[in-house]
């Protein structure tokens, strides 16, 4: 789902099931998704706020299709939030 810049995953059924499909929230149930966030600073600076913060890096930065029109990519980095669920950064 898109929403502006902001992109809402839902993942089937079918892709939560699989043991190889781990960017996702950790309990991953029907209905459950991840989501995406526009970074407007830069690499550097968003690794300086996850490491102040604690917030380990799960993947990333690694090159992903985006939220903006127009199949746009950007640079992606995947953390968790305290409950598990997947949160991306994206920056273009």
């Amino acid at each position: 789902v898109h929403l502006g810049n902001t992109k809402i995953n839902f993942h089937a059924p079918s892709i939560w099931r699989s043991e190889r499909f781990t960017l996702r929230g950790l309990d991953a149930i029907p209905g459950c998704g991840d989501f995406c966030l526009v970074w407007e600073g830069t690499q550097g600076q968003l690794d300086d706020m996850l490491r102040k913060n604690k917030v380990p890096v799960v993947e990333g930065p690694i090159e992903r299709d985006g939220a903006m029109a127009g199949g746009r990519r950007g640079i992606s980095t995947y953390v968790r939030d305290p409950d598990g669920n997947l949160i991306e950064f994206i920056r273009y």
